[in-house]
């Protein structure tokens, strides 16, 4: 859920040159934007619907075949997750793959 303190971390990458990117679940978008907005980064920060970021990347990663859909979810959660250890202090956010 994007709040205050992820746009703030937000703003602290944009600082350091990269490109932050915020992906959230629909209900979320508005609010995201509004954190931006006030935070005076919305012009330099995207954010994205989780849903349709991920269904865009999965069929990009599997080569738009059908047989590919499990094999390419299963690698990407685990290099979310890696990314996640390698940069999060909360190991909450890791995607659970039981």
């Amino acid at each position: 859920m994007p709040g205050e303190a992820v746009v703030r971390k937000c703003a602290a990458n944009l600082s350091a040159g990269r490109h932050p990117i915020i992906v959230t679940v629909y209900d979320m978008l508005a609010a995201a934007d509004a954190f931006a907005t006030a935070q005076g980064i919305a012009d330099r920060l995207d954010v994205l619907d989780a849903e349709q970021f991920l269904v865009a990347n999965l069929h990009e990663l599997g080569g738009f075949r059908s047989d590919q859909r499990r094999v390419t979810i299963e690698a990407l959660v685990d290099k979310y997750n890696e990314i996640v250890t390698a940069q999060e202090t909360d190991p909450s956010l890791r995607i659970s793959r039981d």
